[in-house]
C-alpha cells in the first residue's frame, strides 16, 4: 500500500467514525476513533473526538481520562477545558472542574458554569446538612443506653468509654506533638480545633484528659453539638466551646488560629474537600498541625458495591427513613456468602439507623488512594504525612518475598510507588489517618534509634498504660478504638501482633521516670536496678518503633502526660 492510499484510508476511517457519532452510533465511533489512535496516539482531533462520544455517552471517567492524554499534548485550548470541566460536574468531582472553568479565557459561558458549580456547592452542603441534622452521627450514647457512670463502669465497652481511656494515636494531642514537633508545646498554651465534631466522641475524650488546653468544636449539624454538649456536660467537661459552622465556609476572622485542627472522617463528606482543606490551613497557626481520616477506595469497594445495589433497588424512593427501613430489610435478607460478613466488618451497622445512612445512603463522599491524597494536599501547598502503624508498612510486603531482583527492584522506587504497592496488596485498607502542615513550617524529623541514646530525654506516651497483674508487670498496649498495635518491631524486622509487652519490675520503674526530664543515662543511675544495657536498649527500641516511647535531644520541662 502507498502513502496516498494508507492517507485516504485514514481520511475514510475518520470521515466514518465521525459519521457514526452524529448518526448517534456510538459504540461503532468509539470503535473507529480507537482505530485511529492506534496509528497515532498523539493526534489532539481523534483524541478530542473520542472524548466528546465518551461525553454524550454519559462515559464521564472515560473521557476524562482522554481529555488528560489530550492535555499532555499540550493541548489546553478552552473547549478541551471546559469539556473536561463538565466531565468533572456530572461525576460530582466539584473542585476539579472549578479548576478547570478558571483557567479558560474570560467569557460568559464559562462565568455561567462557573456560577452553577458554587450552586451546587450549596446544594450538596444543604443535602449533607439535612442528613447529619436528621440522623446525627454516631449517636450511640442514646442508641444503646450508655450509662452515665460508664466511666467507672468496667462491664461497659463503650465507643465512649474506649475513646476517653483508650486514646487514638492520630487524634490525641500529647501524641501529636511527640512524634511530629521539635518541642514539646505547654498544654494550657494550646488551641485546639475539632472540625467537624459530630456527635464529639473523640473531642470530648480528649478535652476530658487534656482539662487545661482550650477546645473548639464545629459542626454543620446543630443537633450533633446539642448531642455533644450533653456528653461534655455528663463527663464535667468545660474546655469546650461549640459552634454550628460549615468548614466550607470558614475563615480564621471566625474563630481564629489554632496550635492542632483535628478532622476526622470530615473531609471526604464535603461538596469539595479541596475547599475545605484550604480553609482549615488558613486556620493553622505557622507551625500547626491538620490531623485527620479520610476513606480509602481500595478497602471500600464492598461499600461502594452495596450502595450501588442499593440505589438500583430503592431509587424510587424519596424519603430517607423509608429508604432506612428498605436498607434493613435487605440487609435482613442476605446470607454471609453474599457478602455480608464483608459488610459487618463495619462498626455502623451496629450502631442504629445512622450508622446504616453514613455508611449505606450518604449523600456525598470522595474517597482516596494515597496517592490521590498526597496530590491533593499538594495542590493546597501543604505537605501530608501517613501513620503507617497498621497498615502503610511498605517493607513488610516484601518481607516474603525471597528473590532479591525483585526485592532491589521494590527498593528502587519512591516511596509513593512503594505506598501504593503496599496499599494494591493489602487491599483492606478503608481509611487513612494522616498527619498535614504548610509547606513553610519543618516538623521534627524522626530520629532513627539514636546511637546516643543513653544521653536522651525518652517519653513514654500515656496512651500505652504500664500495668501489673497476676503475671506480673506489663504495658497495654489496647489503644486506638481498642485495636491492639501491629508493628514490625525489634530489630530483626518479624511483624506480631502486640496487645501486652510483659517487662520486668526494674523497667516499670525505669519507663515510669521517662516524661522527658532526664536523659536514659540518669534514669538508670537514679533507680540503680539490675537493669543490662542490651536488654534495655532492645525494650526501648520496640517501643520507639511502635511509637510509644519517643526521645529528645532537650529535656521536656513541659511535658505533662
Amino acid at each position: 500500500m502507498n502513502i496516498n492510499t494508507y492517507l485516504q484510508n485514514i481520511e475514510e476511517l475518520n470521515r466514518l467514525s465521525i459519521q457514526s457519532y452524529q448518526n448517534g452510533d456510538y459504540d461503532n465511533a468509539i470503535f473507529g476513533f480507537d482505530k485511529l489512535l492506534e496509528l497515532n496516539p498523539y493526534d489532539r482531533d481523534t483524541l478530542y473526538n473520542l472524548s466528546k462520544v465518551y461525553y454524550d455517552s454519559g462515559k464521564y471517567e472515560q473521557c476524562i481520562n482522554k481529555l488528560l492524554e489530550l492535555l499532555d499534548t499540550g493541548d489546553s485550548d478552552d473547549s478541551t477545558l471546559i469539556l473536561l470541566g463538565d466531565s468533572y460536574c456530572n461525576i460530582n468531582k466539584l473542585s476539579e472542574a472549578l479548576i478547570c472553568y478558571k483557567r479558560v479565557s474570560d467569557n460568559k459561558e464559562v462565568k455561567q458554569k462557573i456560577k452553577k458549580v458554587k450552586e451546587l456547592y450549596k446544594i450538596e452542603g444543604d443535602k449533607l446538612q439535612k442528613q447529619y441534622m436528621s440522623y446525627p452521627y454516631p449517636n450511640t450514647w442514646k442508641n444503646q443506653g450508655i450509662p452515665d457512670d460508664y466511666l467507672n463502669n468496667v462491664d461497659c465497652n463503650s465507643r465512649q468509654r474506649r475513646q476517653v481511656l483508650y486514646p487514638t494515636q492520630f487524634l490525641d494531642i500529647n501524641f501529636l506533638q511527640l512524634k511530629y514537633l521539635f518541642e514539646y508545646k505547654e498544654l494550657r498554651k494550646l488551641r485546639i480545633l475539632n472540625a467537624g465534631c459530630g456527635t464529639g466522641e473523640g473531642l470530648v475524650g480528649n478535652a476530658f484528659r487534656y482539662p487545661e488546653v482550650e477546645y473548639v468544636g464545629i459542626d454543620i449539624s446543630s443537633n450533633s453539638i446539642n448531642i455533644a454538649k450533653e456528653h461534655a456536660q455528663k463527663l464535667g467537661v468545660t474546655n469546650i466551646k461549640f459552634y454550628q459552622k460549615n468548614i466550607m465556609e470558614l475563615t480564621a476572622d471566625d474563630l481564629g488560629h489554632f496550635d492542632i485542627i483535628i478532622s476526622s472522617g470530615v473531609l471526604h463528606h464535603l461538596p469539595d474537600p479541596f475547599i475545605g482543606i484550604k480553609n482549615l490551613k488558613e486556620l493553622l497557626k505557622e507551625d500547626g498541625l491538620l490531623s485527620g481520616m479520610v476513606y480509602g477506595t481500595i478497602g471500600r469497594r464492598e461499600i461502594y458495591d452495596f450502595r450501588d445495589m442499593f440505589k438500583l433497588m430503592i431509587s424510587d424512593v424519596e424519603q430517607t427513613s423509608e429508604k432506612v427501613e428498605m436498607t434493613k430489610c435487605i440487609l435482613d435478607c442476605l446470607s454471609p456468602w453474599q457478602r455480608l460478613d464483608r459488610l459487618k466488618i463495619y462498626n455502623d451497622l451496629s450502631i442504629g439507623d445512622q450508622g446504616i445512612v453514613d455508611l449505606l445512603l450518604n449523600e456525598r463522599e470522595t474517597s482516596y488512594t494515597t496517592a490521590q491524597l498526597s496530590e491533593l494536599f499538594e495542590q493546597a501547598d501543604m505537605k501530608i504525612e501517613f501513620h503507617d502503624d497498621n497498615y502503610l508498612d511498605p517493607q513488610f510486603f516484601m518481607y516474603g518475598i525471597k528473590d532479591s531482583a525483585i526485592r532491589e527492584r521494590f527498593k528502587i522506587l519512591n516511596q509513593g510507588a512503594q505506598r501504593k504497592i503496599a496499599e494494591i496488596l493489602n487491599g483492606s485498607i478503608y481509611k487513612h489517618c494522616f498527619v498535614s502542615y504548610k509547606k513553610i513550617f519543618k516538623p521534627k524529623e524522626r530520629l532513627p534509634f539514636p546511637e546516643n541514646w543513653l544521653d536522651y530525654y525518652p517519653i513514654i506516651w500515656e496512651g500505652a498504660k504500664l500495668k501489673k497483674d497476676n503475671k506480673g508487670y506489663f504495658i497495654d498496649l489496647i489503644f486506638k478504638y481498642g485495636e491492639s498495635v501491629s508493628k514490625v518491631v525489634p530489630e530483626d524486622k518479624s511483624r506480631q501482633k502486640l496487645r501486652r509487652l510483659a517487662i520486668n519490675e526494674n523497667e516499670a520503674l525505669f519507663l515510669r521516670n521517662c516524661g522527658g526530664k532526664f536523659a536514659v543515662r540518669e534514669i538508670l543511675t537514679e533507680i540503680k536496678g539490675n537493669l543490662e544495657i542490651k536488654d534495655m536498649r532492645k525494650l526501648l527500641f520496640t517501643l520507639s518503633k511502635i511509637d510509644v516511647l519517643f526521645f529528645f535531644e532537650h529535656k521536656q520541662q513541659n511535658y505533662n502526660g
